[in-house]
């Protein structure tokens, strides 16, 4: 068999496309080829594996950023994206030498929150803030817990119902 193909089974087309129906009492699955994969349920693209090697579920098209909702996997900007129809998105990408992780909100304002164990334990907000034990810059006030580091420079720390923590770098001294 050396310098054979091992070809088990093939399905050829003299159409632009070859597809396999699987067929029950509750619909028809389609598996199509047109130099890509596709997952068909009727006429609907539910996954595709495009020609370049690109993932998509929920969408065909997965071209990096152009979904409007589903899970895509892109090889050319290295990027994994999860984009809910009316919520925003979620990005992890590389490209050009800078890795990046991306949250972005359908209605603007989007942040980026950590969890472990269901639970938030820090967040970084719209306007860059960096929270540590708190969802919002009140612990510079005394009224909240958590120490929070602002775009502006500032480091609040605070317990609520205890006088914060200020860090205000005022001068140039000690560089």
């Amino acid at each position: 068999n050396s310098g054979s193909e091992n070809v088990t089974a093939r399905f050829e087309s003299t159409d632009t496309a070859t597809a396999i129906e699987f067929k029950d009492s509750t619909g028809t699955v389609t598996l199509e080829t047109r130099n890509d994969f596709r997952f068909k349920s009727g006429t609907t693209i539910n996954a595709i594996i495009d020609a370049s090697g690109n993932v998509g579920i929920g969408t065909a098209v997965p071209a990096f950023g152009a979904i409007s909702k589903g899970i895509e996997v892109e090889g050319t900007t290295a990027g994994i994206r999860l984009q809910g129809a009316t919520t925003g998105a979620f990005e992890l990408y590389h490209n050009n030498g800078l890795s990046t992780i991306d949250s972005r909100s359908a209605a603007g304002g989007s942040e980026l929150a950590f969890n472990t164990e269901s639970a938030e334990r820090m967040r970084i907000d719209a306007s860059g803030n960096v929270l540590v034990g708190t969802t919002t810059i009140d612990v510079y006030n005394g009224t909240g817990t958590g120490v929070a580091v602002t775009g502006s420079g500032y480091i609040f720390a605070g317990k609520a119902s205890a006088p914060p923590l200020w860090l205000n770098r005022i001068t140039d001294d000690g560089d």
